[in-house]
């Protein structure tokens, strides 16, 4: 059993000062507007980036020890867990690392860019009695956790057919350095698209098989920018999966639509935080709080709500009670597995079986 923490904060390290670890770092320190609150039991102690004009930017907003050498701080830093913010394909190597220096690990999306590598790091996590925490974020948005209610409540009855629909833009400037590429980035679907992919298979359950035909149409990458796939359930239920960043001028949508015995539903907006369509028997529509996406390039595209604060609040219960309900690397590699899959059943050109 992972030892309890009780009587102080959980101290968090972070590898990788790149955007996306602004969000880290507002879910511990709050945010300027004020929306998000500091954490009072979480605290970052050392933080790492190869690059030494980020280092220095994030040393001295937050006041943080800073490390050119993720193996170097590994051996230094008292933190509990270990954020890992590089780009995709570093994910595995840098997760072992802090594994093997007995730290918990959160890890951003994808959890890893390989199968194996994945079961090797949920391995050694629990050899070690580690924690494998996973970035899957939308879980968190208000909609989906009433769509989650609803079927676990079986207020849908049987569902017949569900269509997750992403239309987004991410212009080529976005691909500067290791976006797009092969060994690093690995592919828009793991990278942007996976978040979308995991809400399916985190409602609909096992899947049965899968076809998927993915092209690069409209930028310079190494890799797709768009793909579509046909997602069939082990639950019966049929799904089809339209993934896009060709969407010119700006992002258009990033839909959720479910087709069931006492109703229909359909999750819109930015980022699936509103509720665009609502026809369930016994059910009213119910009125909810808006989150709106995290916004780049000055408005020109959204990502995906700023739901990270939720994370890191599971994350400190975990340690600090030892419940062991929160999104873990078991659960994340259903998503890394199935949109994998995806890749693998573009490649031959026909539907691949699951297990």
């Amino acid at each position: 059993m992972t030892q309890i923490i009780r009587d102080r904060k959980i101290k968090f390290a972070l590898i990788g000062c790149g955007r996306i670890s602004a969000r880290h770092f507002e879910a511990v320190f709050g945010d300027e507007t004020g929306g998000v609150r500091p954490n009072p039991d979480a605290e970052f102690v050392d933080i790492c980036d190869i690059d030494p004009g980020a280092l220095e930017t994030a040393c001295k907003k937050y006041n943080l020890r800073g490390h050119r050498d993720y193996r170097e701080m590994l051996a230094v830093t008292d933190a509990d867990v270990v954020a890992v913010c590089t780009p995709n394909g570093l994910h595995y190597e840098m997760g072992m690392a802090a594994v093997e220096n007995k730290k918990h690990v959160l890890m951003e999306k994808p959890f890893c860019a390989d199968l194996m590598d994945a079961d090797n790091l949920i391995a050694a996590a629990r050899d070690r009695r580690l924690h494998t925490f996973a970035v899957l974020q939308v879980r968190y948005n208000n909609t989906i956790q009433i769509l989650k209610k609803l079927i676990a409540e079986n207020k849908l009855g049987k569902i017949y057919s569900a269509a997750v629909c992403v239309r987004w833009l991410r212009p080529q400037k976005y691909f500067t350095g290791w976006r797009g590429t092969r060994r690093l980035d690995c592919g828009t679907a793991l990278n942007q698209g996976i978040h979308y992919v995991d809400i399916l298979q985190w409602l609909l359950g096992p899947v049965r098989r899968v076809v998927a035909q993915s092209a690069t149409i409209a930028h310079s990458i190494e890799l797709e920018d768009q793909i579509s796939s046909l997602i069939e359930f082990k639950s019966g239920v049929q799904a089809t999966f339209e993934f896009s960043v060709n969407t010119f001028p700006r992002n258009k949508e990033c839909s959720l639509y479910i087709s069931a015995e006492k109703g229909s539903v359909e999750i819109s907006g930015d980022a699936m935080n509103r509720i665009e369509y609502w026809e369930i028997e016994g059910c009213e529509r119910p009125d909810l709080d808006v989150r709106e996406g995290n916004t780049y390039a000055g408005g020109l595209y959204k990502g995906s709500c700023p739901n990270h604060p939720f994370i890191y609040n599971d994350v400190i219960r975990v340690l600090k009670t030892g419940d062991v309900n929160y999104i873990n690397g078991d659960q994340a590699r259903k998503s890394l597995e199935l949109v994998l899959t995806m890749y693998k059943s573009s490649a031959e050109k026909k539907f691949i079986e699951f297990i």
